[in-house]
């Protein structure tokens, strides 16, 4: 696995070649301070028996990296028929695609950026990938673009699988999604014992989730039990939206592009 680094005027990225995983980045605010966003696994540097007998992209887990497609690559034990679908051409064996789970080249590069890509094996629905990184200028953010070439139809969701470090006191941060329709729960309990959420209930606010015979809010993190960060909205995302869909619908010879960005500002 090779590590690359871009480096600008207020900050500097490193990306893995595995997963092309963007992070850690540091940013420099304009009254001099120093903010790490992104978190990297604790055990990233350990080197025991239990951390090397780990997937690579657990061992080295960090920041945020691109999944095409998102998720499993057949449906779990247990998943009602009206949550399943037929699998696509082309679709994946990997949890959250091949690109994923092995390393990217690095291509062209500059002062403050780096372009990386992975070709998929050829009977993948999606042929090739690329990642441009972009430190910007005076400014304490990082400007990604992420495209694909589609080899044949298919449906699947894309996903920015975004690792945030959070803060220590509980409530502390706010997860803004924006306006959104709806949102779905995962219909099975991903940790049994654990999750609290009902199963593939429809969520109308962050405020107001279902779980048990009421409700509960995720809305500020950390919660005690777990959860992920604030989300950017862009409106040059075609994922942005509306959020995630379920399954996009590519054809071939497509090219998809998205361009987001992680970002530091005073709120």
């Amino acid at each position: 696995m090779s590590v690359f680094t871009c480096e600008w005027d207020r900050g500097e990225a490193e990306v893995q070649s595995l997963a092309g995983m963007l992070g850690p980045i540091g940013f420099c605010l304009d009254d001099g301070r120093e903010v790490q966003p992104t978190a990297v696994a604790p055990w990233s540097d350990d080197e025991s028996a239990a951390v090397d007998a780990l997937p690579d992209i657990l061992k080295q887990l960090r920041g945020e990296w691109p999944c095409v497609p998102f998720g499993a690559p057949i449906p779990p034990e247990g998943l009602s028929y009206d949550w399943q679908a037929a699998n696509a051409p082309g679709s994946e064996v990997d949890f959250n695609g091949h690109s994923s789970h092995n390393d990217w080249s690095l291509g062209d590069t500059v002062n403050s950026g780096l372009e990386i890509a992975i070709d998929n094996p050829a009977d993948h629905a999606n042929c090739h990938l690329s990642r441009r990184i972009d430190g910007v200028a005076s400014e304490a953010r990082v400007d990604i673009t992420l495209t694909f070439e589609v080899r044949a139809d298919t449906a699947h969701p894309v996903a920015r699988h975004s690792v945030f470090r959070l803060p220590a006191q509980t409530g502390a941060l706010a997860l803004d999604p924006g306006p959104f329709g709806h949102g779905r729960i995962f219909p099975l309990h991903v940790e049994p014992g654990v999750s609290r959420l009902n199963q593939g209930a429809t969520v109308a606010s962050l405020d107001q989730v279902p779980a048990g015979t009421g409700t509960i809010g995720i809305s500020t993190l950390p919660l005690g039990f777990g959860f992920g960060p604030r989300a950017a909205r862009n409106p040059s995302n075609p994922t942005a939206p509306g959020g995630f869909p379920t399954a996009g619908q590519f054809r071939a010879g497509q090219t998809f592009a998205t361009t987001y960005a992680v970002a530091v500002e005073y709120l």
